[in-house]
């Protein structure tokens, strides 16, 4: 029965979101054919944390980057970042 379904959860997510995945992995463990497999995919894409996010100064020298390639200049007068 469903009630007493103990999926395996993968072991990269955390238990928060094992509680939470824990219904639908049930429930595509029940399904079989690719489910199982499918569900796993989608908890540990949804629930794993990626990389974390660039700091606000990479991003602006990203952004610069994109200006001088823009120009197609090498250098750019301070003013004209004002």
């Amino acid at each position: 029965m469903l009630q007493d379904a103990r999926p395996d959860i993968p072991d990269d997510i955390g238990d928060r979101a094992a509680d939470i995945w824990e219904p639908l992995l049930a429930i595509s463990d029940m399904a079989g054919g690719i489910w199982p497999d499918v569900a796993r995919l989608a908890a540990r894409r949804l629930s794993v944390p990626s990389q974390p996010e660039d700091s606000s100064g990479v991003r602006l020298l990203g952004d610069i980057k994109h200006v001088f390639n823009y120009l197609g200049a090498n250098r750019v007068r301070s003013n004209f970042c004002q």
